[in-house]
């Protein structure tokens, strides 16, 4: 049986948006409060990886706004 990982990262900023794109003026399709639990899906551009929420929304979040980057 394969084991599957999860890697949770946790928002540390008072708030978090995931957005639609690793830019900074891209679609905000979400907001997280703090100690909110994202799953770690990828790297993306320096500052930003892509994660999912357990609602569904899979975007990009800021590196500076989450522990376990």
């Amino acid at each position: 049986m394969m084991r599957q990982e999860f890697r949770w990262r946790f928002v540390t900023a008072p708030k978090a948006e995931i957005r639609q794109s690793d830019k900074a003026e891209s679609a905000v399709l979400a907001e997280l409060d703090k100690w909110v639990a994202v799953e770690f899906v990828e790297p993306a551009s320096p500052g930003w990886a892509k994660v999912r929420h357990r609602d569904g929304a899979t975007g990009y979040i800021r590196s500076t706004q989450v522990w376990g980057l």
